[in-house]
């Protein structure tokens, strides 16, 4: 699951305030209304058979609506889009993404153009095809640049960093983000500072900096939220509180940690963010085990484990089978240890073999990697 998570991160900063997404769309009411009526026909097409007619059916939908009109076409394809991710049916959010590149260049609109390559990149990453999440990252900086988009800039290079973690030591890539978040201060592009801040808290964590990553957690802290908080602040609120609760952990002051876990959870819960709450109801679960609080410790993998089987969500399912696996194993029931990984296997297996669309965590069957490696040098870009 470790290549998903940058994509959840992404993926809850987008939906929870962190991020803005497309740079258009936003605010078109006509658009928004026109992918609101078509969506309950996508939709019911959808849970049809054929994932490939149905993707054809969304083009088919929307061109009706639209006729020949690129800016209700683009800024259509882009509501239906988003909708797609919400439902992580990214195979269908990538067709459409595609036929946004298409429409932009009709149109002659490089910043539109530039932002479907961004969100294409995401897609492809996360399904695990790191060749064409580089590749959309590398079209759409060279777009950002010869637009003089500073902002996009940075925010497109944070993301070619990130993937760039798989071939670079952490530290380098580390480095390479404070200097764009130095940049981005300089700027003074609140933003990108937020977005920044957040991933240097994910990575410094990953990498054990734990007095950097206090430093990241800190910033988020501060910033000022409404009462009560407004939707696009959850983001923030949500990963400066999971960040303090993971920095109390690793600190031993595990009856701290409990409370901001719990801060957490509450905030996922009104969001909703059913992900996160689920990871959090994990990591409720950990701490439980290590205060010696077997009951309680079952008792947040049995929530964790409902909540995922109801969505769905197979390599959270496969993470809870092998967290009581642990615990089974601690308490020398090594037939229901073996039981558990078993079904933590087969999960995994199961959900690698779903068709895509077929359910909330189904598209993400694709795990292969590649050696691929980007044809910008990333540590040259000043030099480009």
């Amino acid at each position: 699951m470790s290549h998903l998570v940058p994509y959840i991160l992404l993926l809850s900063l987008l939906f929870l305030g962190g991020v803005s997404g497309n740079l258009m769309a936003q605010n078109n009411t006509s658009t928004t209304s026109a992918a609101e009526a078509l969506w309950p026909l996508i939709e019911k097409q959808l849970e049809q058979p054929g994932a490939d007619t149905t993707r054809q059916f969304i083009l088919q939908q929307v061109r009706s609506h639209c006729g020949a009109e690129n800016d209700c076409l683009f800024q259509t394809y882009f509501g239906i889009m988003i909708k797609l991710e919400r439902r992580f049916n990214l195979l269908a959010a990538i067709y459409v993404g595609e036929e946004m590149v298409k429409v932009a260049q009709r149109q002659g609109n490089l910043e539109a153009e530039a932002s479907a390559y961004k969100n294409l990149s995401r897609f492809h990453g996360a399904i695990g095809n790191e060749r064409l999440t580089i590749v959309n990252l590398e079209k759409a900086l060279w777009l950002f640049e010869q637009l003089g988009k500073q902002s996009a800039v940075i925010h497109t290079k944070i993301g070619l960093l990130e993937r760039s973690l798989s071939y670079r030591k952490i530290e380098e890539v580390i480095s390479e983000m404070e200097a764009l978040l130095a940049q981005a201060t300089e700027d003074k592009d609140t933003a990108n500072m937020t977005n920044l801040h957040l991933r240097l808290l994910f990575q410094t964590q990953t990498a054990g900096l734990y007095d950097k990553m206090e430093t990241h957690v800190g910033v988020l802290e501060k910033i000022p939220l409404s009462d009560p908080i407004k939707p696009m602040e959850y983001g923030k609120a949500i990963h400066a509180a999971l960040g303090r609760a993971d920095l109390l952990k690793v600190r031993g002051k595990l009856a701290e940690a409990e409370r901001f876990y719990q801060k957490t959870l509450r905030l996922c819960e009104a969001q909703p963010s059913r992900w996160l709450e689920i990871q959090v109801l994990h990591s409720l679960s950990d701490l439980e085990w290590d205060r010696g609080n077997v009951a309680m410790a079952k008792s947040y993998l049995d929530k964790a484990h409902g909540k995922a089987g109801k969505l769905e969500l197979d390599d959270l399912l496969a993470v809870n089978y092998e967290s009581k696996a642990k615990i089974a194993e601690a308490e020398q029931r090594f037939g229901d240890a073996l039981s558990y990984i078993k079904n933590s296997s087969s999960t995994r297996i199961n959900s690698s073999h779903k068709a895509p669309g077929s359910t909330h965590k189904a598209i993400f069957f694709n795990k292969k990697k590649t050696n691929w490696r980007p044809i910008r040098r990333i540590k040259h870009w000043n030099s480009s």
